[in-house]
């Protein structure tokens, strides 16, 4: 599966691309106040003539991660006001013809891709995440983001229908065709028990043609249907004591020269005993993923925790159980939280391309077991142990042992 943070990069560039020169001028202007002590103050003082009450201060941007570019044109506009009364003011904020002061026009494009920014911000952010899982939201926020696309190349704003159509072309080439939908992530959200199957013929059918739809649902259900049957196949024997598989895969009084005994007599016939039953209740109600989309969905409190839901409901599902716990784990943005932002090319230096794997896998696994620690690791109280642990073995600066 493509990284869904790479994508998302790839389709706010060709957005940002469309207003480049707006965004350069109003980075211009940022950059003329924030130049001296002395233009702050008075940018400051026609803030305050313009009775702007906002708390925030105009920052520039890092021109290679877009989400800085978001922050600053967010804070800018709060002063739009604050600028043109400096421009009236200041006969020194003049810059190049090219990116010269913003206009009314660069201010409205600043809107418009503020508005585009923001969404694919929250979205980037929510699957991007690594202390919790992703694949679930993959398809919420992958869908918002097409619906808000198909909004705006319809609307009347010429900036926001030229940018939003851009957009649409680069989301199409890897997320807009339904036949090309990446089963194991609808799986996911099937998986889910807020939403199941018919969440998604619901939010499919709004944007597509009601038998492409009805075509991947059935994609879907036969995918995880195979999916159970691969589970059931492999299932394992009962917690016990050591007994070869082979033994249940046959009645008791077939089980030939071999004598069971003891507690491995008790486990055969308990496993047994619960094959009947599930084939009994397969018979009756159909198979565990039918009985699964024929419960009702679980409403969403706002802290609801799919992972407990499945571990708590296992027994009933047992095989839907072990599918969740392994399609839920799959990652859907594969690059570290600070490249997720980043617009621009990724550079390997001669240093970090000459790691060992060991050395990498090390890096790696100490992220890891620092990112899942529940409770704070305070770095210098256990230095501080192990120095004196040091001096009460009787080691010395150096290394050596002391006298």
């Amino acid at each position: 599966m493509r990284c869904c943070a790479h994508i998302l990069n790839l389709i706010v560039g060709d957005g940002i691309e469309e207003v480049k020169t707006s965004v350069a001028s109003i980075r211009n202007a940022i950059r003329h106040v924030k130049s001296s002590p002395s233009r702050l103050q008075q940018f400051k003082l026609c803030a305050n003539q313009e009775k702007i009450s906002c708390t925030k201060t105009v920052c520039l941007d890092v021109c290679t991660r877009w989400n800085s570019t978001f922050l600053m044109l967010q804070s800018a506009l709060e002063f739009q006001k604050a600028f043109e009364r400096l421009a009236d003011l200041d006969s020194n904020f003049q810059f190049s013809l090219k990116d010269g002061p913003p206009t009314d026009e660069d201010w409205d494009r600043a809107k418009v891709l503020c508005r585009f920014l923001e969404r694919f911000y929250i979205s980037t952010k929510k699957l991007s995440g690594s202390l919790y899982i992703t694949a679930n939201v993959y398809f919420h926020e992958v869908y918002a983001i097409e619906v808000f696309l198909m909004q705006g190349v319809r609307s009347d704003n010429p900036c926001l229908r030229d940018m939003a159509s851009k957009m649409k072309e680069k989301y199409d080439k890897y997320w807009g065709k339904i036949e090309r939908a990446n089963i194991m992530v609808l799986v996911a959200v099937v998986l889910d028990p807020r939403y199941k199957l018919k969440y998604l013929e619901f939010c499919y059918s709004k944007i597509h043609a009601i038998d492409d739809v009805a075509r991947l649902i059935e994609r879907v259900k036969d995918v995880m249907d195979r999916l159970l049957r691969h589970y059931q196949s492999i299932e394992v024997a009962p917690d016990g004591p050591d007994v070869p598989s082979t033994q249940f895969n046959q009645p008791i009084h077939q089980s030939g020269s071999q004598l069971i005994t003891g507690d491995c007599f008790e486990f055969q016939l308990q496993h047994e005993y619960r094959k009947q039953l599930e084939e009994e209740e397969n018979v009756q109600y159909g198979s565990e993923l039918d009985r699964y989309l024929l419960e009702r969905v679980e409403k969403d409190s706002g802290e609801f925790k799919i992972l407990y839901w499945w571990k708590v409901n296992g027994s009933r599902f047992p095989l839907l159980s072990q599918l969740a716990r392994d399609v839920l784990a799959i990652p859907v943005s594969t690059v570290a939280s600070e490249s997720a932002f980043s617009s621009g090319g990724r550079v390997l230096d001669q240093f970090c391309s000459s790691l060992t794997p060991k050395l990498v896998e090390s890096l790696i696994c100490t992220k890891d077991w620092l990112r899942s620690s529940s409770t704070p690791i305070e770095i210098d109280e256990i230095l501080e142990e192990l120095d004196d642990d040091d001096v009460e073995s009787g080691v010395t600066g150096d290394g050596a042992l002391s006298d």
